[in-house]
């Protein structure tokens, strides 16, 4: 039988998660808080999750996306970039300050360990700290970029995600130079005028005490209507994500409807650190053992710290 995949994220470490489930007509946030040195990833300001406008190729142009910080210092843990193609190995992706003028480098982060299109998790140094009312730009670049389809994914939009540090900011538009080059400029670029900003995400550790007398949330909206015999199942209902000391424990409900098939299983596959699902994954499906009657699975060999996103089907 063919049923409609659900999704749930989850953050695996020992202390805290946040974790987003969406299934079919049915959402919810829970909030998992343990011990009192509980630390996670927070958003420190954002538009990544802004609508994509177009993409350019790295292989032409540097590109630099600013933002500002507000009245207090943090610590960068991380930036996300957004890309449209899967960029290689050689794309570096720097914090830095200075532009227009002049490029001072503050740190060199990470690459992820794996490549795809969509939002890749670049690490920072240990203790990068952000100064308060300060300017910073990411600057990408990559080599060979060709090679890799290294698209940095654009955006018309000024506004910034929700969710961001109170007085932190998005520049409103971004700069690029021609590969080689040390002059930034901020014109249309190759004649888009849609072509705004780039788009990352800026995060930071969370406060090292944990929220007072956290509280699990379920919001339910309206429920899912039964599916008509003969068509395709409604999706595992009510998917929950809870983390652990390098493991996620999945748990979930039967379909409404098995929409005329009889059930005989469930699969699930993951990303981590933002990576989009793609068409490529169709055989990373893994099943789950315990047949139609098995509503619960843990997944072990999972790294603390990282974000862990998961389909159910």
């Amino acid at each position: 039988m063919t049923q409609e995949p659900l999704k749930e994220r989850a953050l695996s470490r020992p202390g805290a998660a946040r974790l987003v489930a969406i299934a079919a007509l049915f959402s919810a946030m829970v909030v998992v808080t343990k011990g009192a040195q509980a630390q996670t990833s927070t958003v420190l300001v954002s538009n990544i999750e802004q609508e994509s406008y177009g993409f350019t190729l790295l292989s032409l142009i540097d590109a630099a996306q600013g933002f500002t910080t507000g009245n207090s210092s943090a610590t960068l843990k991380s930036i996300d970039v957004k890309f449209s193609g899967a960029p290689n190995s050689t794309v570096s992706v720097k914090l830095a300050t200075g532009l227009p003028g002049g490029t001072t480098e503050v740190a060199t982060l990470t690459n992820p360990s794996s490549f795809s299109s969509g939002n890749l998790r670049f690490t920072a140094p240990d203790n990068t700290t952000l100064s308060a009312n300060t300017q910073y730009w990411v600057v990408v670049s990559a080599e060979n970029a060709h090679a890799g389809n290294s698209w940095i994914t654009t955006s018309a939009s000024d506004a910034e995600d929700p969710g961001g540090r109170t007085g932190w900011s998005m520049a409103d538009d971004r700069y690029w130079r021609t590969v080689g080059s040390t002059t930034w400029v901020n014109t249309t670029l190759f004649g888009r005028t849609g072509d705004n900003v780039f788009m990352i995400r800026v995060n930071g550790p969370a406060d090292t005490q944990p929220p007072p007398n956290p509280t699990p949330l379920t919001t339910p909206t309206t429920p899912a209507t039964p599916a008509t015999p003969g068509t395709i199942s409604h999706s595992p209902q009510y998917l929950k994500a809870t983390p652990g000391d390098s493991k996620v424990t999945l748990t979930w409900d039967a379909p409404f409807h098995d929409g005329g098939s009889e059930i005989t299983g469930y699969a699930y596959r993951l990303k981590e650190n933002g990576e989009a699902f793609g068409v490529e994954d169709l055989a990373a499906w893994l099943d789950i053992p315990g047949g139609a009657s098995t509503y619960g699975y843990t997944v072990t060999g999972l790294t603390n710290g990282t974000e862990y996103k998961f389909e159910l089907r």
